[in-house]
């Protein structure tokens, strides 16, 4: 298997979890990573204006994160802010593009880490992702083998969800296809984890610059407020204009769960989670949905 690094974005309000979370994915990946980058939004923001206090602690864990050599490169977004507005041009074939999209999430969140990688592969997640392994413990080279083989495949994650034993999905907005070799495709990007050849995605340059509205888009002019849409956007408009899809491995082999909820019971409840996840272990009515409903979670434990 080819060198691959693991990449995780992390935002000020992350700061309580971000170490639980990324090792976590070191560990059920057991090694498999040559180096891993940890990316920190602390960049200005009005929910997070310059020096306040979340942004400094997120800082100093990143710090210790790095002194214990538990992520090889902390990169900032903030320091790191005019190398990435020289490569706008590349990206977006703009001069220059808000830091910012119209929710207020960094658009170069993500491509730090493809900016920093040594090597080819990266494979990124967010710090809300948990992930398990399946018995072969390597779903990472079926997942490079699928993006080598096949040119139509932009990206490979897990399986969105626990598994059901009728393979559906539930809560998908798109129905996805379903693949001779038990894959599953989106004609969409998910920019919560995906493993993707950099070169690959390279080729899609420059991304399509969309906005929320034209009437945001000239009052953006106004108040320097981004009217521009998520970068996840922008990848799935160049995607579907090059025909590209996102693929996902058999949940045999893998699968993930998204935690939208940030509050302080899932926070408490996250390392029991996350053991019963590297365990393949479930409640019966998670399956299927790759959106954790911390109540199913709860009520198991009880």
């Amino acid at each position: 298997m080819p060198p691959i690094t693991l990449h995780m974005l992390a935002g000020p309000a992350d700061a309580s979890w971000v170490e639980t979370i990324l090792t976590h994915t070191q560990r059920a990946h057991r090694g498999q990573f040559s180096e891993t980058l940890l990316t920190i939004d602390d960049l200005p923001s009005g929910r997070f204006p310059r020096g306040c206090a979340e942004t400094s602690t997120l800082r100093a864990i990143a710090a210790d994160l790095g002194r214990r050599h538990a992520v090889d490169r902390v990169i900032s977004l903030d320091r790191e802010r005019l190398r990435f507005e020289t490569l706008c041009t590349e990206y977006f074939g703009s001069a220059r593009i808000p830091p910012r999209d119209h929710r207020g999430i960094p658009l170069w969140g993500w491509i730090a880490g493809l900016e920093s990688s040594r090597y080819p592969y990266v494979f990124h997640v967010d710090s809300d992702i948990v992930v398990c392994q399946g018995a072969s413990q390597d779903w990472l080279s079926l997942g490079i083998d699928r993006i080598r083989r096949d040119e139509s495949i932009l990206c490979v994650a897990p399986w969105p969800g626990p598994p059901r034993q009728d393979g559906r999905l539930l809560g998908q907005a798109i129905e996805p296809r379903q693949t001779e070799d038990g894959f599953i495709t989106f004609p969409t990007f998910s920019s919560r984890r995906f493993l993707i050849e950099v070169e690959r995605f390279r080729r899609l340059l420059p991304l399509p610059v969309v906005y929320s509205s034209r009437k945001q888009r000239l009052l953006s002019m106004l108040t320097g407020e981004s009217a521009v849409l998520p970068w996840e956007t922008l990848v799935s408009k160049a995607m579907f204009a090059s025909g590209l899809l996102r693929a996902h491995v058999p949940a045999a082999s893998a699968w993930t769960i998204h935690c939208p909820d940030h509050s302080s019971a899932w926070q408490a409840e996250l390392p029991r989670i996350i053991e019963r996840v590297e365990k393949g272990e479930f409640p019966a009515e998670q399956a299927g949905l790759y959106d954790l409903q911390l109540a199913f979670w709860e009520q198991g434990r009880r």
